[in-house]
This record gives structure tokens, sequence and C-alpha cells, in this order.
């Protein structure tokens, strides 16, 4: 039997069809990403990247094991180990602190993504080469996935992309649309030492192909491992695949033997068994490190569907885009946003119900269930803000589907009609090459944006200008820039922005604090403790501000509170330590410092602490170990200057009654001696004490003014008590 010729290709529509197309996208791509490679580090990139010491210094084994090790600041922390190995070993490949290897490799990522959404789109049934070249160039140079691939830090969410594609092209093609054999000629007589290979073990490999061919079809979980290794976005693939099979119940696994609905569906219980697993296995590993920063549960989950209208609307007018919508996470009956977000996204399960229900649109309808369901990994589980562009990375991809098989379904339709047909067929096709162009044009406007820090804030403010997000960390940078008059003015605009989450509150607070506003600098951090009382950071960085206005009792009442909270918040502990310092409270700072240290071991500060609580405390030590031979009474004088500073007050009374009893006129001795009984609350003993040091010693000044002081004070207190 002659095996079907493929038809030459000779006619110009073939080469338009097959190679220019192609080749318009690739030209396309690289005008659109090639000013990416000059983004900068941005927001979370810097204590997860930047600033890791466990990155830096290729920390295995933590990066592995343990949450914390994902980034410096303890409420980022994550466990994505795959993703931060990757870090480590491209922070290896070039140490000079530069970001250019990370946007490389995010890059490198992104390549093949195009390529599996392309093959993706081949598979769903009577779909075409060009249905499927312009689902791939439409997501290709979208201005959506420039804010996933300029963000470092989001390049899990690349990753994840990437293997829920590539798992969901497996599940769909292994075994039944892959080749039966190898093709390997077990018939013609070899020339080559390969050839003469193949011919003695081809049958083997035949034979071992179609046993793995009819009997494994767990292939597509390599990628999904890889992609929930990265970032729990991967676990999508469940939903993904449920929506597949929701529009083609019985396409997919043609060819099989159980090629039933209830055969695919016994094939996909795996894994949506593995990825609830993963699910709910990262977010009790990272819950206690983020709990205190998530939005509240039921305010949280009501907002998303107006955060899915907001990620739909993107996708139309990615012009009007932000890095960081700020929505409020508020419940409000005024604008009506949760409502409205309701009612637009049963807008959009009813159009893929009907979708559905015709052959030609069930594309869209996939698409439209893709964009859907892959929301949901984030969606159920809150997060530490309502929004984020990196999280429409996934479900965009189902838009892409809707939209290409849309546009091309427009076109042949018009081609139908008679007379005017093939004209508004070609014009309607000559926009759609137009609006990817423009796209183009998009991305590469929006790489501009992400640049630099400054740059992106200032973005932010303008397409969401009552973002306090926004508008305090644009501030910063000003701050940073030394442009102090802008800076105030863009305080001010966060100062009356309404609250969106109690870290926007601690960043104004600050930032006004910077600019010498006290009065609502400390508004904004009990407005911060107000919204989020949970919030660990808030209540430590309120007691720094109280701290530096020595009300020490306030700030040693709010860092007791945030440790409790989080035992890893070391700004409380700082705040501990500097009071404890200051009291001469040695052991306390010294047991403070070592926690740090445990919490942090690059901590300077604790290191620094230790040495000087250590220092104190040996003093004690040594000069306890000179009263034990000869000594003298200097010797139990200094011991009681010792135990006076590490607040042993007893003991400095009995040092110092040691050293009387070898000098009787020690004048110094009796002051320590009252120096203790007022820190004890015995102030008669103290006047008695300060009494006889006027006595031996008339000219001591410090003893004139200490017993005026306390006669005063003791005056005081009776006439109260009268």
């Amino acid at each position: 039997m002659t095996p079907e010729k493929r038809p030459a290709i000779s006619a110009t529509s073939d080469y338009l069809y097959w190679w220019l197309s192609p080749i318009l996208l690739l030209v396309l791509s690289a005008f659109c990403w090639s000013n990416h490679f000059y983004s900068g580090f941005h927001r979370d990139d810097f204590p997860n990247i930047v600033e890791n010491r466990h990155i830096r210094n290729g920390e295995t084994l933590p990066l592995i094991s343990s949450p914390a090790a994902f980034s410096k600041d303890s409420g980022l922390a994550d466990y994505r180990p795959l993703l931060a190995l990757l870090f480590a070993f491209d922070n290896s490949l070039r140490q000079d602190g530069k970001p250019s290897i990370f946007q490389l490799t995010s890059f490198f990522w992104f390549l093949p993504l195009p390529f599996l959404i392309y093959g993706l789109a081949r598979l769903i049934p009577d779909a075409k080469h060009h249905t499927a070249l312009l689902t791939a160039m439409l997501f290709a140079v979208h201005p959506i996935v420039s804010d996933t691939l300029n963000y470092i830090s989001r390049r899990g969410e690349l990753i994840a992309a990437c293997a829920v594609t590539s798992a969901m092209f497996l599940w769909i093609v292994w075994p039944q649309r892959s080749p039966t054999t190898l093709g390997i000629d077990l018939y013609s007589i070899p020339k080559t030492w390969t050839q003469e290979f193949l011919f003695d073990h081809g049958a083997k490999f035949e034979a071992l192909y179609k046993k793995i061919r009819l009997g494994h079809d767990w292939f597509y979980y390599l990628p999904l491992l890889v992609g929930l290794l990265c970032s729990p976005a991967a676990t999508a693939f469940a939903g993904v695949g449920v929506a597949w099979l929701w529009v083609y119940p019985a396409n997919g696994t043609p060819g099989r033997s159980n090629a039933t609905p209830q055969g695919n569906w016994r094939r996909l219980y795996g894994a949506v068994g593995l990825c609830v697993f993963w699910l709910i296995l990262h977010t009790a590993l990272t819950w206690k490190y983020v709990a205190p920063q998530r939005a509240p549960a039921l305010q949280y989950w009501l907002g998303q569907p107006r955060v899915t209208v907001q990620y739909f609307i993107w996708f139309f007018t990615p012009f009007n885009m932000s890095a960081d919508a700020g929505l409020l996470p508020e419940l409000r009956f005024w604008p009506p946003d949760i409502l409205l977000g309701i009612a637009g996204t049963a807008a959009l399960v009813a159009l893929a119900i009907f979708a559905r229900r015709r052959e030609q649109w069930r594309p869209v309808a996939f698409g439209i269930a893709w964009f859907l369901a892959a929301q949901l990994p984030f969606a159920l589980v809150p997060q530490t803000s309502a929004d984020s562009g990196a999280r429409m990375f996934i479900p965009s991809i189902g838009l892409a589907l809707a939209v290409g098989h849309t546009l091309i379904r427009a076109v042949e339709r018009l081609q139908e009609v008679p007379r005017y047909g093939a004209g508004a067929a070609f014009s309607l096709s000559m926009v759609s090459f137009v609006l990817i162009c423009c796209m183009g044009w998009l991305t590469f406007e929006r790489n501009a944006v992400w640049a630099d820090d400054r740059s992106l804030w200032a973005d932010i403010v303008r397409h969401s200008p009552g973002n306090q997000r926004a508008l305090v960390n644009y501030a910063w940078e000003m701050i940073r820039d030394e442009d102090m008059a802008a800076a105030v003015e863009i305080a001010r605009r966060a100062d009356r922005a309404a609250p969106q989450d109690a870290p926007s509150e601690v960043s104004v607070a600050e930032a006004l604090d910077r600019l010498g506003a006290e009065e609502r600098s400390e508004f904004h951090y009990s407005r911060a403790i107000t919204l989020w009382p949970n919030y660990a950071a808030a209540m430590s960085s309120y007691g720094k501000w109280l701290l530096a206005r020595q009300r020490y009792a306030e700030s040693t009442d709010w860092s007791v509170k945030a440790l409790r909270l989080n035992f890893r918040d070391n700004l409380a502990r700082a705040n501990l330590m500097e009071m404890h310092s200051a009291a001469f409270e040695w052991d306390a700072m010294h047991r403070l410092a070592l926690e740090a240290i445990q919490v942090d071991p690059d901590n300077a500060q604790a290191k620094l602490a230790v040495v000087v609580s250590e220092d104190a405390l040996n003093r004690v030590g040594r000069a306890e170990h000179r009263v034990k031979g000869d000594a003298t009474f200097n010797d139990y004088l200094t011991l009681s200057v010792a135990y006076f500073r590490a607040r042993k007050y007893e003991a400095c009374i009995t040092a110092a009654r040691q050293a009387i009893t070898l000098n009787q006129d020690l004048a110094e001795a009796h002051s320590n001696i009252s120096a203790c009984q007022h820190a004890l609350g015995r102030d008669d003993e103290a006047i008695e004490e300060l009494r006889e040091v006027i006595r031996l010693r008339p000219d001591m000044a410090v003893a004139h003014s200490n017993l005026a002081f306390l006669e005063q004070d003791r005056l005081k207190k009776r006439t109260q008590i009268k």
C-alpha cells in the first residue's frame, strides 16, 4: 500500500499559512521582549533573593526543608523548594548582585510556553493550525505576561504555567495520540554500527515502548511535579483537567478500551488528589509564617468574584492594567463591588454553559472554564492581598484559547457570506493582526515600566490613584531619591487614602514619621493594629516608634505582644534589648540576643548585643573572683558596682557592707546602698544612707540633690495619703 503523499506547498496561501505567520510571531516576540532583560529587582526580590543568605551561600538543605529559608522576611516565607534552588543556581553563575542572569533564566522558562499553548490548542477537537497559532500569538505578546516575566520572584508562576500546559498536553496525547511504534527499521540490512545496534536491539525497544504505551499513562505527572515544587499555582491542573472533561467528556482517551467518560474521569483522579494534597500541605507548612498577614477569610472569599471580573477586564483592556489594583478588602454596599463581581462571574459561568451546548463553540467554553478553574488555588486560600498580576497568568491562557477560537470562527463565518465574504474576512484578519501588533507594542512599553521600582510605582499610582500601598511605596522611592517635596505630597495622599491592609498602614506611618508628621504617624500605627489584630510586625514597629519617644512602658508592652504572636520578630527583640541595655539588665539582653541570632544568624545588632552583655556579665564574674582571696575594700566596692549594673540589688548591698566593714569612712559604699534601697522601693532606708554619705562627705553634691529629691518625694506621698 503506497503511503499518502503530503501535498506540495506551492500556493502563496500555503506559504502564508505555514511559514509567514510563525516568522511574524517570532519577529514580533523578539521586538516586544527585547527590553525585558534590562529590568531590575523589585519589591519581594530583595528579601527573597538579594538579601537571602541561604541563596547567597548556596545552602541547599535549608532551601529544601524550611519555608523560612525562602525569604529573609518571615512574612514572605513560602515552600517552593525547586524555585529556591533555581535562584541559588542563578546566583552561583553571577555573584555580582546584578539581576540580568535572573531575567535571562526567567525568559528561558517562558520560551517553551507559546509552543506548548500551540500544541494544546491543536489537540482541541476540529482545531486548525491558524487557530492554534493565533492563540499562541495572543498569549506570547500579551502585556499580562510582562507583570510575571519581569518580576523575578514570580518565576514560580511562569514554571507552573509550563507545567500545567505540558501536563495537559501529555494527559490528552499519551498514549492514545502518541506514535504506535518507534519507527525502527527491522528489515533492512544494516550498513553502519548504529543501524546494526538498532537491528539487534530494535525489537526489544519496540516491545518495551509498546508495553509502556499501553500500560502506563502517568508521564504527565513529571511536569506537574516540577510545577508543584515551584508554585502552588500548578495545582490549577486539577481544575483545568476537570474543565476539559466537562467540555469534552469522551475525548480524554480516544483509542483506548476504556475510552468512556467514566474511564476519563478515573484517569484524572490521581492528579486531582495530588493537587489537593499539595495545596493543603503547602498551606499547612506556610500558615504559621504568613497567617498574621493573610486577609480575613470571609472578606477575601467574598471579594474574589470581583477579582475575577477585574482579571477578565484587564485581558481585553491591557492598556489599563495595573501591577497592583489596590482592591479594598472591606465589605461595602456602595460602590457594590462584591455584588457586581458575583454577577460578572455568574455571567461568565452562564456563557461557558451556553457555549458548551454547541459543538462549534465548545473551545470557547473550555477557555472560559480554564480561566475560572485556574483561579481556584489562590481564591480558596486567603492571601496577603486580594489580587496579583501573577495570579492571572495561568488563567489568561484559557482566555487566549477562547478569543483565538472566536476570531478564527468569525473569519470563517464571514468567508461564507456571498459577495462580500472574502473582503470582510480579510478585513477582520487584518484587524486581528493589527491588534496583535498593538499588544506587542503595549508589552514593550510595559517592560519599560518594570525598569526600576520608581517607574513601576509611578505607573501603578497612575492607574490606581487611590491605592494606598502604591502611594506610600512611591513616596518611599522619592524619599530614597531625596525628592522630599514630591514625597510629602504623595505621602499626604497615602495618609488620606482608604486603608487596605496593615503592612500598608505601617509603611504610611513610617513615611509620615520620616517626613515629620508625628501625630498622623501614630494614628496609622494604631489603625494597622486595629485592621489586623494579630499582625506582629505592626506592634513591633509601633514599639520602635514609642521607644524613640522614651515611652518605655508602652514600647515594652507592644514588643512583648509582638513576640508572643511571632517568635521570629527580631524588631521586637531589638526594642527589648535596647531597653534592657539602658537598665543594665544584661541577663535578659543576652537571652534575647541569642534568640535573635537563632532566627537570623547574620543579625549584626544581635551579635553586638551578645558581646556587650557577655562583657558586662563577665565583669561581675571577675569582681567575684577578686574577692575570694585577700580582698580589699576597693575589691568589694567594685563588686558592689558590678552587682548594681547587673540589677542584683541585694547582692550589691551585701558587697557594699563588706566594703564598709573594711573601711568605716567609705561614703561611696553608703551611696551604692542608698541607690539599691531606692531601686527596691525602700526610700526611708535610702534617705538614712544618704544622710550618712553627707556626714562622711559633706562636699558630695550628688548626695545632697538625691536626698532633697527623696525627701520631697516622700513628703508628697504622705500628703497624698492624708
